[in-house]
C-alpha cells in the first residue's frame, strides 16, 4: 500500500475515534442545541462539528472492509486461503482489547451505580444492562441480537456488526475461492447468517462490502479521481449527511430506509475519496501524528464511554460540576479537560492491551496451526 493511502486511512481512523469521543462528551456535558438560550455562530459551529459521531462509525466500517476484507481476499487468491491465520488475526484484534474493556467497564458501572449515582447518571444509562447475561452476551458478540450493550458502553453496538461481518466474509471468500465440493457448505453458512442476523446487520453489511470492493478498485487499472476531487466529494457528503440528521438533539429515531440511504451515499463518497488518495505517493501532512492517534483508535472507541460516565458522575458528586450545561467558557474548559482525561485513560489501556495485539495474534496462529496439523495427522 502506498504511503499516501496508508497515512490517509490512519488519519481517517484517528479522526473518526476523536469525532465519536467529542460527540459523546459534548452530548453529556452540554445541553441539547434546542435548549441553548442564546445561540451564537460559535455555538452553531460547535454543535455541528461535534455531531459527526455516526458518520465516524460508518467510516470505520468502510475502512474495516478495505483492510480486513479486501487485503485478505487478495492475499488468499495469491497464496490460498488460511483460515487459521485469519481467525487468529481477527480474534486477537477484537478480544485483546474487548475482554479487559468489558471487565473494566463492568467494574466502573457497578461501583458507580453503588457509590457515584447522586447525579442519577447511572440510573439513566444503565437500565438492566449490567448483569452476567449482558456481560457474556457482549463477550460472544450478541449485543443487538439477544442482549443490549454492556452497562453504559453503548458504542459496543457496532462491534457485533464488525464481528459478524468478519465471519460472513470468511465464509463468502471460501465459497468464492474454494473449488472443492464443500463450497455449498460455505454458501449455506452465509445464507444462514443472513437469516438469523437482524435486518439492520444485513443491510449495513453492504457498507462493509463496499470497502472490500474499493480495495479491488485501488489495485485495478480502472480510472481513479484526483485526491482533491475525492476529498471534495467526501467533504460535501459529510456535510450533507450531518445536515440531513435531526440537528436539534443527538437522539432521533428515523425510518431505516432513510438512515441506510444516507449512510450508503456517505460510504460511496468515502470510497471514491480512498481511491483518489491511493494516487498519492507521499504521506499526507501530519502523518506521524495521525499514525499515533490511529494506533489506539480502537481502544479509544471501545473504552471511552464508561470512563466518561465515571468522570462526570465523580466530578458532580465530589466537585459539584454540572453537566448538560449551557455553552460557556467554564463548560467548554470542563469538556476539554474530560476529553484529555479520556484520551489518557484510553492510551493507558492501549499500552497494556492493544499494543500487544501482534504478539497475541502470533501466539494464537501458532496454536491454531498446531491444532490443524494434529487434525490432519489423525485424519
Amino acid at each position: 500500500m502506498r504511503q499516501g493511502l496508508s497515512s490517509f486511512l490512519n488519519a481517517s481512523r484517528g479522526v473518526a475515534a476523536a469525532l465519536v469521543l467529542f460527540n459523546h462528551v459534548r452530548h453529556l456535558l452540554l445541553t441539547d442545541f434546542y435548549n441553548v438560550e442564546h445561540k451564537t455562530v460559535f455555538d452553531r459551529a460547535l454543535y455541528f462539528l461535534t455531531g459527526f459521531g455516526h458518520e465516524a462509525v460508518v467510516i470505520f466500517f468502510v475502512i474495516s472492509g478495505y483492510l480486513v476484507g479486501g487485503l485478505t481476499l487478495k492475499r488468499w487468491k495469491a497464496r490460498g486461503p488460511d483460515l487459521a491465520h485469519y481467525s487468529a488475526a481477527r480474534i486477537s484484534r477484537i478480544y485483546t482489547v474487548l475482554v479487559p474493556t468489558l471487565v473494566i467497564g463492568f467494574t466502573l458501572d457497578f461501583l458507580g451505580r453503588r457509590w457515584l449515582n447522586s447525579s442519577d447518571l447511572y440510573t439513566a444509562y444503565l437500565g438492566t444492562a449490567l448483569d452476567p447475561r449482558a456481560f457474556f452476551g457482549n463477550l460472544f458478540m450478541l449485543q443487538g441480537i439477544l442482549t443490549s450493550p454492556l452497562g453504559t458502553n453503548g458504542p459496543l453496538w457496532s462491534l457485533a456488526y464488525e464481528w459478524w461481518y468478519y465471519c460472513a466474509f470468511a465464509l463468502a471468500a471460501m465459497a468464492i475461492i474454494s473449488t472443492r465440493p464443500t463450497r455449498f457448505l460455505y454458501v449455506a453458512g452465509v445464507l444462514a447468517l443472513g437469516l438469523v442476523l437482524p435486518v439492520k446487520f444485513v443491510l449495513w453489511s453492504s457498507i462493509w462490502t463496499l470497502g472490500v470492493l474499493t480495495a479491488y478498485w485501488v489495485e485495478s487499472n480502472l480510472w481513479r479521481p484526483s485526491p482533491i476531487l475525492g476529498l471534495a466529494l467526501f467533504s460535501v457528503a459529510m456535510v450533507c449527511s450531518r445536515l440531513s440528521h435531526n440537528v436539534e438533539t443527538a437522539t432521533y429515531t428515523e425510518p431505516l430506509r432513510v438512515e441506510f440511504g444516507r449512510d450508503a451515499l456517505l460510504t460511496l463518497a468515502y470510497c471514491v475519496c480512498v481511491a483518489g488518495m491511493s494516487r498519492l505517493r507521499t504521506p499526507i501532512p501530519m502523518a506521524r501524528q495521525f499514525d499515533w492517534l490511529a494506533s489506539f483508535s480502537y481502544t479509544t472507541y471501545l473504552c471511552h464511554f464508561p470512563g466518561l460516565i465515571a468522570v462526570v458522575a465523580l466530578a458532580y458528586q465530589v466537585l459539584g460540576l454540572e453537566f448538560h450545561a449551557q455553552p460557556s467558557a467554564a463548560s467548554l474548559c470542563y469538556s476539554a479537560a474530560c476529553s484529555a482525561i479520556l484520551y489518557l485513560y484510553a492510551f493507558l489501556i492501549y499500552w497494556v492491551t492493544e499494543r500487544h495485539t501482534d504478539a497475541v495474534r502470533d501466539w494464537l496462529s501458532t496454536r491454531f496451526q498446531s491444532v490443524r496439523s494434529a487434525f490432519h495427522r489423525t485424519s
